[in-house]
């Protein structure tokens, strides 16, 4: 039950890669949110 309660090395570094996972996920999205709209412009104005 001790060993459960205490954080193991491989939670926390589960977490680290979480959390970077995570803030490589915001920072991608945000780069591509800018450029969607322009290229969806483009393609519903020939439709």
């Amino acid at each position: 039950m001790e060993t459960t309660a205490r954080p193991s090395p491989e939670s926390q570094a589960a977490t680290g890669l979480f959390r970077r996972a995570l803030l490589r996920d915001q920072s991608t999205h945000a780069e591509p949110r800018g450029r969607r709209p322009d290229m969806e412009q483009p393609l519903s104005s020939p439709r």
